[in-house]
């Protein structure tokens, strides 16, 4: 009797015990099987973040160009255009004018506004270089390093080897606004009286590569202090498939380096 009762509660000890186990092995299961599903929701949230996050900065940035392009061609066709008559006016005005000191007026005049068309020759070409469209990448950087470089007096060495012309020009103008960036961050602030610039292609790529022997900075401050710059040049290069690379340290300047596929324009686009 007392056994049989021994042996009804063993087995009922490890029915409950079996019973407990097949609990915790099902419910170990719902939490790997929901764990699992809450990171393929969360690795789907990402990937969607990231392709939103991506598309939006590739339509700023398509939006930015378009609109940097409408304005350069307002102040060219338009701006320059009114300048420019202005000067016309002024010249048959000097012809008129029967005093020295009036002739000598119109004279400032006529300089001041000669210097502010050319002005804004030089920010019409820096909102859209239309060299870039015309003679191609190299032309286009070349002519932005001599303008730099006799502009505010930092020597600015430019060098390249064979660069086809018929560069796809989202690429052309994505290299284009690196170098410009780059230069323009080095003159500001590096402190380097000499700037160097390298554009090359071999092996299928092309590879921009703009160093300074400045002051350098950290590039972690410089991108969390809303350094916008080189996110832009990120997510350009990103966008035609390339790389972005910014190796700097304080004292001991400054490395900017884009490379991307050498991607052609189809004949068909020429």
């Amino acid at each position: 009797m007392h056994f049989n009762w021994y042996i009804g509660a063993a087995v009922t000890i490890i029915a409950a015990q079996s019973l407990a186990l097949v609990v915790l092995l099902f419910q170990r299961k719902r939490r790997l099987a929901t764990e699992r599903a809450l990171r393929e929701v969360m690795q789907f949230d990402r990937k969607q973040s990231e392709f939103l996050a991506r598309e939006v900065s590739r339509r700023l940035i398509t939006a930015q160009e378009d609109e940097r392009k409408r304005i350069a061609h307002d102040l060219h066709d338009d701006l320059n255009q009114r300048l420019a008559m202005l000067c016309v006016e002024l010249e048959l005005l000097r012809q008129k004018v029967t005093t020295e000191s009036a002739y000598t007026h119109v004279d400032e005049i006529d300089h001041r506004v000669k210097e502010l068309a050319s002005d804004v020759h030089r920010i019409s070409y820096e909102l859209h270089p239309a060299k870039l469209d015309q003679l191609g990448l190299t032309t286009a950087a070349r002519t932005l390093c001599r303008n730099l470089s006799q502009q505010t007096g930092v020597k600015i060495l430019f060098t390249h080897n064979d660069i086809r012309r018929n560069i796809e020009p989202t690429l052309a103008l994505s290299l284009y606004r690196v170098l410009q960036e780059s230069l323009q961050n080095a003159i500001r602030h590096s402190g380097a009286p000499e700037v160097r610039a390298d554009l090359t292609a071999s092996g299928g790529e092309i590879r921009l590569v703009i160093t300074d022997s400045g002051c350098g900075f950290n590039p972690l401050y410089a991108t969390r202090g809303g350094g916008l710059g080189f996110i832009s040049m990120r997510e350009r290069m990103r966008q035609v498939g390339g790389s972005f690379i910014l190796d700097s340290a304080p004292g001991s300047g400054t490395k900017v380096e884009a490379c991307a596929p050498m991607i052609l324009e189809s004949p068909a686009e020429n």
